[in-house]
C-alpha cells in the first residue's frame, strides 16, 4: 500500500508561506547582531556627547565679532526674529481657538491632543523668539530664566 502524504489544504500553504515571509521580515527588520550593537554603540556615544557638552562663556560683543555681524546684519536679524514671533503668537491664538472647539469635535481626542500639540510647540518658538529678539535689542547675553522673570531683557 502506497502511504498518501497530506501537505495540507490551501489555507495551510497560506500559512507557511506567510509564516515564511514573517522570518524574512523580521531580519530584514532587525538585521544581524553585529548591526544592532553598532546601532547601539552609535546612540550610546550620541546621548554621551549631549551629556558632556561644554559651552562657550562670552559677551555680546565677543560673539558678534566671532560671527562677523554688523550692526545692519543685527538689525535685519532683530526685524526677522520679531516677524516670526508674530507669526508664532498667531498661530498659538488660532491652536488655542481650536482648542477651544474641542467639546464640540466629532473627535474630540485626536481635536485635542493635535491643537495642544500645535499650541505647546507656538508658544515655545514664541518665547524663543521673543527671548532672542531682547537679546539683540539689548546688546548683552542674559539667560532665559532671567528674561522669564523679567529680571533683564526689558524693551
Amino acid at each position: 500500500m502506497s502511504e498518501v502524504t497530506n501537505k495540507g489544504g490551501a489555507l495551510r500553504k497560506v500559512g507557511r508561506a506567510t509564516a515564511w515571509v514573517g522570518k524574512k521580515w523580521v531580519w530584514t527588520v532587525t538585521g544581524d547582531w553585529r548591526e544592532a550593537r553598532q546601532n547601539a554603540k552609535r546612540i550610546y556615544n550620541l546621548l554621551k556627547s549631549l551629556t558632556g557638552r561644554t559651552y562657550r562663556e562670552e559677551s555680546f560683543s565677543e560673539a558678534v565679532s566671532r560671527l562677523r555681524l554688523s550692526e545692519k546684519d543685527l538689525d535685519a536679524r532683530c526685524r526677522y526674529l520679531h516677524a516670526l514671533s508674530v507669526l508664532f503668537g498667531l498661530m498659538a491664538i488660532v491652536a488655542g481657538v481650536f482648542l477651544a472647539l474641542v467639546p464640540w469635535s466629532p473627535s474630540p481626542i485626536n481635536h485635542g491632543l493635535m491643537s495642544f500639540g500645535v499650541l505647546a510647540l507656538s508658544i515655545t518658538r514664541f518665547l524663543v523668539t521673543r527671548f532672542r529678539v531682547a537679546q539683540i535689542r539689548g546688546r548683552r547675553l542674559f539667560s532665559f530664566k532671567s528674561w522669564l522673570l523679567r529680571q533683564e531683557g526689558r524693551s
